[in-house]
């Protein structure tokens, strides 16, 4: 009879242990996706902030040429 309560006990205990793991893996992948499209936001933000400094100083090389 003890035994059975331990090993049924044991069975749950190793099933809330795997059931855990499924939910840090999954929020682990989760976090690694928002990290994703966060880098690729900052990615466009520093394009765009290159951009904006070529076009200014396109005004600038051209009164200088001339």
């Amino acid at each position: 009879m003890a035994e059975t309560i331990l090993a049924t006990v044991q069975v749950a205990a190793l099933l809330s242990v795997l059931v855990a793991t499924y939910a840090a893996l999954r929020m682990v992948r989760v976090l690694s996706q928002q990290v994703g499209i966060q880098a690729g936001a900052v990615a466009r933000a520093v394009d765009l902030g290159q951009a904006q400094r070529r076009d200014g100083v396109r005004p600038v090389l051209a009164v200088a040429m001339h």
